[in-house]
């Protein structure tokens, strides 16, 4: 079942992440924000800049070090973000054209396999 936290207020959440600490980021536009986990109250983190052409970032993830990285619409850009300052990184192209959205789930580096199914 749902239950309701509160009204963030925000328009256009384009993804959200928890960071290694549990503590859970939103982007909308190209500004980052956490969310209050009790009343659901946005506090803005950072601006993002440095994204080719100053695309928005839509889709973002963290690793289980708090690495964060964030995808472009309409583009094949894959960027690390400093969650401190914005600043995007190109770490390089990934190849597909996400047309809204496009969710980053992170995995460990190393996973084991049973070969056995």
């Amino acid at each position: 079942s749902l239950t309701l936290v509160g009204d963030t207020g925000l328009e256009r959440i384009m993804d959200m992440s928890f960071d290694p600490d549990g503590k859970l980021w939103a982007t909308v536009g190209n500004v980052l924000y956490t969310l209050d986990m009790e009343t659901g109250a946005p506090t803005e983190m950072a601006k993002i800049t440095g994204t080719e052409d100053e695309l928005e970032i839509m889709g973002i993830g963290f690793t289980s070090e708090g690495e964060l990285y964030g995808t472009t619409p309409f583009a094949d850009g894959f960027y690390s973000i400093d969650p401190a300052s914005g600043v995007a990184t190109e770490v390089g192209r990934h190849g597909l054209e996400f047309m809204h959205g496009g969710d980053i789930p992170m995995t460990p580096r190393e996973v084991d396999c049973d070969s056995g199914g």
